[in-house]
């Protein structure tokens, strides 16, 4: 391979948007360096190195700003780490990681209660707190939090008086 970087790979480089700068040429002839060792055809580590720039501007990697070409070497380092060789291999390997991706987002919602369960929750309290439904447990919280601001003055007026911190421990008094 020559010191200059493959015309196809540096024109996919720009229309992805990807910063060419003064590393640029060098990042691409080491990304193909390494993904023909893995290879072993100039041709296939071409085509690898192409799809990964592709990736990038397919997920929208570059679209708040220009980027250098760390995404991209993401993925050539996570391709080589995972021994693929081919385009082929490299799809379906990045298709299993998608679909684990999904599922994984579709587990969290799994663990979202519905409003159903939610219901049966509050009547489950309700119960347990002595209440026959949830709206009685409701109206009767809704009541000791009105009383409570009613006489909050009060209390508020009261504790200097008590000698106790706010936390219930004996302040100390100065004389």
């Amino acid at each position: 391979m020559d010191k200059q970087a493959d015309s196809q790979v540096e024109n996919e480089w720009k229309l992805a948007d990807i910063e060419y700068n003064g590393y640029s040429n060098n990042d691409i002839i080491k990304f193909l360096s390494q993904l023909q060792n893995q290879t072993h055809d100039y041709f296939e580590a071409k085509r690898l190195l192409i799809s990964a720039i592709r990736l990038v501007k397919k997920k929208g990697l570059t679209t708040k700003k220009k980027m250098t070409g760390g995404y991209v070497k993401d993925y050539v380092d996570t391709w080589i780490a995972n021994g693929l060789t081919s385009v082929d291999e490299m799809l379906e390997f990045e298709n299993k990681r998608s679909e684990r991706s999904n599922d994984s987002q579709g587990e969290s919602k799994v663990l979202k209660p519905t409003s159903d369960q939610i219901q049966k929750q509050n009547e489950k309290l309700a119960k347990q707190l002595g209440y026959n439904t949830v709206e009685e447990m409701g109206k009767a919280s809704w009541n000791l939090l009105v009383e409570l601001r009613n006489t909050r003055p009060e209390r508020m007026a009261n504790k200097p008086k008590t000698g106790l911190t706010a936390t219930g421990h004996q302040a100390l008094i100065r004389r």
